[in-house]
């Protein structure tokens, strides 16, 4: 597979149609047999910043930027936030008619990450000046502004009943929020950077990932500590955990590191079932059913079968970052 000519900010699989979405410039979805492109839908112009696709895959939403003193210098960013005379736009697309919805300025600077709520009813949006939004997806308007955090907010998990999501923070901490009201639900110190979360399926504990720490399993309810997975002695120093992810049938994650390798744990035992090194690790991601993962780094996107450990398709262009790959659960 090679396509797009910039960075790519996410990437989703139709799992009942064999098929693979690409958010750069402009978004492709590809047929994973023939390795073409089916559909590009252009209008990305001229950097993509950020992006988020609904988990049904009827909705993109994506982040631009553009040099408004001079449009022929501007280039794809990767991250969020944009120095100098740039300015930011905000558009939802309907990717079943592939027509923009809307477009605005966000009034939210520095903009680290966009998630769509499973209903499509919201989308929220965490900076690195410490703020989060909660916004109507619908029409694009805010509905809360929350003063989250006292350092930059690194990380938004939505939760699996689409009620609530998770803030991690490089103040130390993980709060919860209701989506509905904006309410802060509770704080918890983690004693460390948070730079990755993750949802157990039930919704009642979540993975922590920091920069070189042990992953950590904590449980919102009491805001305690349940575990803690250490490598083997051999493996003296621990990753930057960029992302974590959840089998949602196994007892299982996944872990995407910065140092050329992604792990598979196991929940329960906290035994490292599996170190793999692939470059494409920074980012991963579980389907539906557990059986495949998608890992997305750099130029490369990989969907890899989790049973075999064997990669079954492989994206690569002139990329230069992956910022959140995804499965989606196709209902057509």
């Amino acid at each position: 597979f090679h396509g797009h000519k910039s960075a790519v900010y996410s990437a989703a699989f139709f799992k009942k149609k064999n098929q693979l979405l690409t958010a750069a410039k402009t978004i492709k979805i590809w047929d994973l047999k023939s390795g073409k492109p089916i559909k590009t839908l252009k209008g990305f112009t001229p950097s993509l910043v950020q992006a988020d696709v609904s988990k049904d895959g009827n909705f993109a939403l994506v982040l631009n930027s553009v040099n408004i003193s001079d449009p022929r210098k501007d280039k794809a960013r990767s991250y969020s936030y944009i120095r100098g005379k740039y300015k930011l736009f905000l558009t939802l697309w309907n990717l079943k008619s592939t027509r923009i919805l809307w477009t605005q300025v966000p009034s939210l600077k520095k903009i680290r990450r966009i998630k769509i709520t499973p209903d499509n009813k919201h989308f929220i949006m965490g900076s690195g000046n410490k703020t989060i939004q909660i916004h109507d997806l619908a029409t694009g308007k805010r509905i809360h502004k929350l003063n989250a955090h006292n350092n930059w907010v690194t990380t938004i998990k939505i939760s699996p009943n689409g009620k609530f999501f998770l803030s991690g923070s490089k103040d130390k901490t993980v709060k919860l929020w209701n989506i509905k009201t904006g309410k802060l639900l509770k704080t918890i110190s983690v004693n460390k950077d948070v730079l990755s979360l993750a949802y157990t399926p039930n919704g009642k504990q979540f993975l922590l990932g920091s920069w070189s720490k042990p992953i950590e399993l904590w449980e919102i309810q009491t805001a305690k500590k349940l575990k803690t997975y250490y490598q083997p002695r051999k493996d003296k120093y621990y990753p930057n955990y960029f992302s974590l992810a959840l089998s949602p049938k196994e007892n299982l994650f996944l872990a995407g590191t910065g140092r050329g390798y992604f792990q598979l744990w196991n929940l329960k035992s906290g035994k490292l079932e599996l170190k793999k090194w692939d470059r494409a690790s920074l980012k991963v991601n579980f389907s539906q059913n557990g059986e495949l993962a998608i890992l997305g780094s750099g130029d490369t996107v990989k969907i890899w079968n989790i049973e075999d450990h064997e990669i079954l398709y492989t994206l690569r262009g002139n990329f230069n970052g992956i910022v959140n790959p995804s499965f989606i659960n196709n209902h057509q």
